[in-house]
C-alpha cells in the first residue's frame, strides 16, 4: 500500500522550474537544489552549477524529492536501516519490521518473514497494541502528575523569591534603622568626648594665662622699684618674688608632660568594618525534598520485542522459530546473545 502511494504521488505530481516560472516560462523540474530551495529544469540545473557560488550545491532528483516529501508526513512507513525505502515484511526472528533491501541482506537472508499487507489479520485490535496503549496512557499520567509536580514547584520558587526579597527589604530597613541609631550615639560621643578634651585645653590656657598675667605684674614692679624703691622694699620683693618664681620654673618643667596636642579621628568598630568590605551579605540556602511519585505498575520490566503473535499475525504463520524455543519465552541475556546474529535456519 505505502509503494502503491509513492508510485501513484510520483505521476501524479510534478513541480515547475522556479527560475523558468519567474520568467514567465513553464518548463517540468527534474531536480531540487536543496541550498537555493528551488527547483530546476535540467538547463537551469546545468547552469546552476556552472557557476561559482553555487557548484557545490547538491541536487535532489524529483523522484527522490517525492520520497524524501513522504517520509516528512509519514516516517513511520519506512525502514530504519534503508531510509528511501518502504517497510514490506516483519522478521520474525528479530523481532522488526524490514524492507526488500533487508532481506537480501545477510543478516535477514535466511530468517522467517511475514507480509506485512497479506499476513497482518489484525494488528489494529492485537494485544500489542493494547498493550502498547495502556502503558503509554499509564506512563502519560505519570509524566502528568510530574509535570504537574513540577510546575507546582517553579510556581513556589516565584513565591519564595517574593518572600526573600521582602526579607531582604525588611533586612535593610532594620540596618538602615539600627545604623541611624548607632550612628546618632556616635555623634553623642563625639560631642561629649569633644567638650573633655577642650575642657582640658581651656584649663591649661587659662592657668598659663593667670601664671604670665603674674610675672609681667612681676616685671613692672621691678621696674618701678629700680627708680623709686627702697632697699627695705626692694629685699622684701626679691624675697617673695623669688618664692613665686620658683614655682612658676617648676611648673614649667613640669608641662611637657601636660601640654600636648589633641587630634581626633573616627574609629570605627571592627566587626562593622568587615560588613562594609564583605564581598556578600548573604546566599540562598536550598533544601532538597524527595517527591512521592506512583510509577506504573510493571514499568522496570525487561521488555523483549513483540511477538508476530502479538503483534495480530494469523496465528497459523506464528508457529514457534526453533523447534524447542518460543521467543515468547526467550531470557533477555539469550535474546541479547542471538538477536543481531546472522540468521542460518
Amino acid at each position: 500500500m505505502a509503494g502503491n502511494q509513492m508510485a501513484a504521488t510520483r505521476m501524479a505530481t510534478t513541480f515547475p522550474c522556479n527560475n523558468c516560472a519567474g520568467q514567465g516560462k513553464n518548463k517540468i523540474a527534474v531536480g531540487w537544489c536543496d541550498k537555493c530551495m528551488k527547483f530546476l529544469c535540467t538547463p537551469c540545473k546545468k547552469r546552476h552549477q556552472k557557476l561559482k557560488f553555487s557548484s557545490n550545491h547538491s541536487f535532489m532528483p524529483v523522484e527522490d524529492y517525492h520520497i524524501f516529501s513522504l517520509r516528512k508526513e509519514r516516517p513511520i512507513m519506512f525502514c530504519r536501516t534503508h531510509p528511501s525505502k518502504v517497510i514490506s515484511m516483519y522478521c520474525r526472528f528479530h523481532n522488526h519490521t524490514i524492507c526488500d533491501l533487508c532481506k537480501k541482506d545477510i543478516t535477514h537472508f535466511n530468517c522467517k518473514t511475514l507480509d506485512i499487507n497479506s499476513d497482518g489479520t489484525g494488528a489494529r485490535n492485537s494485544f500489542a497494541i493494547n498493550d502498547l496503549n495502556q502503558r503509554l496512557r499509564e506512563s502519560s499520567l505519570t509524566f502528568g502528575k510530574i509535570l504537574k509536580n513540577r510546575n507546582k514547584n517553579l510556581k513556589a520558587l516565584d513565591k519564595q523569591k517574593e518572600v526573600i526579597v521582602t526579607q531582604v527589604q525588611t533586612f535593610r530597613e532594620n540596618m538602615r534603622k539600627s545604623i541611624e541609631i548607632l550612628i546618632k550615639k556616635l555623634l553623642e560621643d563625639v560631642d561629649i568626648d569633644m567638650t573633655d578634651y577642650k575642657t582640658r585645653l581651656q584649663t591649661q590656657i587659662d592657668d598659663l594665662k593667670e601664671k604670665r598675667k603674674a610675672i609681667a605684674s612681676h616685671l613692672e614692679m621691678i621696674e618701678e622699684l629700680q627708680l623709686v624703691g627702697s632697699n627695705a622694699e626692694t629685699v622684701n620683693f626679691i624675697q617673695d618674688c623669688a618664692h613665686i618664681q620658683t614655682r612658676h620654673e617648676r611648673y614649667l618643667l613640669s608641662l611637657p608632660e601636660s601640654v600636648k596636642d589633641l587630634k581626633l579621628d573616627l574609629s570605627i568598630k571592627e566587626s562593622f568594618q568587615k560588613l562594609l568590605n564583605a564581598e556578600k551579605l548573604g546566599g540562598i540556602r536550598l533544601t532538597e525534598t524527595e517527591v512521592e511519585i506512583d510509577v506504573p505498575k510493571n514499568t522496570d520490566r525487561t521488555q523483549i520485542p513483540y511477538s508476530a503473535h502479538q503483534l495480530g499475525f494469523d496465528p497459523h504463520l506464528c508457529s514457534p522459530v526453533h523447534v524447542d524455543m518460543d521467543i515468547l519465552t526467550v531470557r533477555e541475556n539469550e535474546y541479547n546473545n542471538y538477536k543481531t546474529e546472522p540468521c542460518h535456519r
